[in-house]
């Protein structure tokens, strides 16, 4: 691997990772997103590795970018956040466990204690309320987040936690760092995207982190995705649906 730094590093301590890597619905990669624009997070730390896919990105001005994870640093009250965002994640186990622990070592200078990862529990059919379910690594999770309307089931609901939403949850335990996974109810279809889901997440974080920041820009996107995802179904009901409309989160 390789990690490039971006501007002076923070001091931190006791930080929290967040991570917002892409995966159902891309719920996690939405919530990251959200709030690294809101609080206004700074970029620290780029990290290149051969886990990635073996592809670069071509921008609108041809440049040519090699695939990374990138982490994000902001300061709220006396809490240290860091994010981990990226467009793409290991879909080969071996090659997610080494992330994993690439990620893991990279963020020892930041001395991370807490791991909070997200994202998006897959069903058949669009549910009215989206529910936030959990999975922790330490008890004392269960009572705080049960008092922000979060779900535990066993494991009825939440059996197994597929990627870096669970390898880092569960390497993270054995290296010592607690942490939680917020898994929010979402649609297992190709090219939906889990906005409302994500706001379910936000509204948990926002309680958690007292984090001030208004949901009314996601609101808004809520508003046009579904509005153009009920224009797509009657477009494919009456069969005239454009082969090359394409709709990607």
């Amino acid at each position: 691997m390789r990690i490039i730094k971006h501007g002076k590093q923070p001091k931190t301590s006791n930080a929290y990772l967040i991570e917002g890597l892409p995966g159902i619905g891309n719920v996690a990669r939405i919530c990251a997103d959200y709030l690294i624009d809101k609080l206004k997070a700074k970029k620290i730390m780029s990290l290149y590795s051969k886990t990635l896919p073996n592809y670069v990105f071509v921008n609108d001005e041809n440049f040519a970018n090699m695939p990374c994870v990138d982490f994000y640093h902001s300061k709220v009250g006396k809490k240290d956040l860091i994010f981990l965002v990226g467009d793409v994640q290991p879909m080969e186990d071996q090659k997610s466990h080494e992330l994993t622990e690439e990620i893991l070592s990279a963020c020892k200078p930041f001395k991370v204690k807490t791991i909070v990862t997200l994202g998006g529990i897959g069903l058949r059919k669009q549910v009215k309320k989206v529910r936030v379910h959990a999975a922790v690594t330490d008890k004392k999770y269960v009572k705080e987040l049960k008092k922000l309307g979060v779900v535990f089931e066993g494991n009825k609901t939440v059996s197994v936690i597929v990627g870096a939403a669970g390898t880092l949850l569960g390497w993270g335990a054995i290296n010592g760092l607690k942490g939680f996974s917020l898994l929010a109810e979402t649609l297992t279809v190709p090219g939906y995207v889990g906005i409302r889901s994500a706001r379910a997440i936000l509204e948990v974080l926002m309680k958690y982190f007292n984090l001030k920041i208004s949901l009314k820009g996601l609101d808004k996107e809520i508003k046009e995705f579904e509005k153009f995802s009920q224009h797509k179904m009657r477009m494919i009901k009456k069969k005239i649906l454009p082969k090359n409309l394409q709709y990607i989160g």
